[in-house]
Parts: structure tokens; sequence; C-alpha cells
């Protein structure tokens, strides 16, 4: 599943899966049944050679849990070496499968699944996320071409025309959605946005929030751990 997303455009990736399950689905609906004819065909041929005192259709009719009961204690040793030898035969079917998908799947491609833990988005990542600690950077890999307009907050916040030099310039506190979901910023954490552009940092938030990326509970950043309720109140900001 994962080769097939990594494959595809995000516009195709439910059409891909979509077609990846039906013939899942379909595929193992198909070789049950041919797997039962190979195994049928291979009794009719084995019981004849070990056990030639049994007739290969009781045994079939009877079935796997069954034919115990139909055939006598003397046969029942050649009838088991048959059953066997049955079974290998629907193996060699799945053998042969798999190494033709084996065969086909090279057809696929090469392409690295793996990201880069130090890059976020590479040239969509608002530059108010560049100048970051890369752990802190994690937390919001944000499309810069989502949103142009900047994110306003209802409540105090400084002009937003410049840099935020110190950190007690920063707002320790802005409304949420209702007047009840007040939050404070904790001075620690706000000292590590010193020198990150406020309109910059809005916007990069509002990407975050219309972009449905999963949150990241807590991040290390420089030995010091950012709580999930502050990444929460980040999210919470409201767009006006």
């Amino acid at each position: 599943m994962v080769a097939i997303q990594n494959q595809v455009t995000a516009d195709e990736v439910s059409t891909a899966l979509a077609l990846m399950t039906c013939s899942q689905t379909l595929g193992g609906a198909v070789f049950l049944a041919v797997g039962q004819v190979i195994f049928a065909q291979a009794l009719r041929v084995k019981i004849p050679q070990h056990a030639p005192a049994v007739d290969p259709e009781t045994v079939i009719g009877a079935g796997a849990t069954g034919f115990r009961d139909v055939v006598s204690l003397q046969d029942l040793p050649g009838v088991l070496t048959a059953y066997a030898k049955s079974v290998d035969r629907v193996f060699y079917l799945g053998v042969g499968l798999s190494v033709a998908q084996f065969v086909f799947a090279w057809g696929v491609g090469f392409k690295n699944v793996k990201k880069d833990k130090g890059k976020v988005g590479g040239e969509n990542v608002a530059p108010a996320l560049r100048g970051l600690p890369a752990g802190l950077s994690q937390l919001m890999p944000v499309d810069r071409n989502l949103f142009p307009n900047s994110l306003r907050t209802s409540g105090q916040h400084p002009p937003i025309d410049g840099k935020l030099r110190h950190f007690e310039e920063f707002p320790r506190e802005i409304t949420g959605p209702t007047p009840q979901q007040r939050v404070d910023y904790p001075e620690e954490w706000i000292h590590k946005w010193t020198e990150v552009e406020f309109e910059e940092l809005l916007q990069a938030v509002e990407g975050f929030i219309a972009s449905g990326t999963p949150l990241i509970s807590i991040s290390k950043v420089k030995d010091k751990y950012i709580p999930q309720t502050v990444i929460y109140m980040l999210i919470s900001i409201p767009m006006l």
C-alpha cells in the first residue's frame, strides 16, 4: 500500500487503493477455486498410487474432516500420504504466483519513501518556520501557498509590521474562539520565537490548521519539551 501511494498523485490515491483492494479480493476468490481444482485432481491421481483399494471420489466427497470415517485403518496411511502430496501441488501454484509477482513488481520503479528529518516541505515551508530549531519546525509542516492572507487574532497583539526583538513584546494572552478559551503563552516557550515576523507566524499557523496535518504531542527543542497544550493553543487561534 505504501508503494502504491508513493507512486501516484494525491488525487489518484483513492482510485489506486480501490483497484488494489479489488484485485486482492478478486484474486483470492479466483485462485481459491483454482487451488481446489488442483487439489481434487491431485487426489484422483495420488490415491490410486498410495491406497489402491480406496475410491478417490469417496474420499473427496467425505472431505478433509470426514475421510477417516470412510477408509479402513489399513488404507489410512496411504490416503494421508496422498493428501499431503496433493496439498504440495496447491503450494506449487502459490510459489509460481509469487515468482510472477516478484517479476512484475520491478515495473513499479524505484522511489525513496524516506523523508529527511531536517527538512519540512522544502520551499513550501513558511519563512517563519525556517529559522526555528529543527525540532520545533517539524511541528508545523505548512504549505506557504495555501493562504496568502495573514491570520489575525482578536485581543491584544503587537503591530504586524516588524520583528519581535524581545520576547517581552510578544502578547502574553490571546483570545481563542470564545472568551472562555483564553490561553497564556509560557515565557520559556515565547523566547524561542525571538526575531520571528509575527505576520509570517500567523500565516504559518493558518496554513497548518487548513492542511490537516496530524499533531505531534511533544517535541524536543534545545533539551526542552513543548507540552501538547501549547500546540493546541496555536491551532485554536481564530481566523477573522
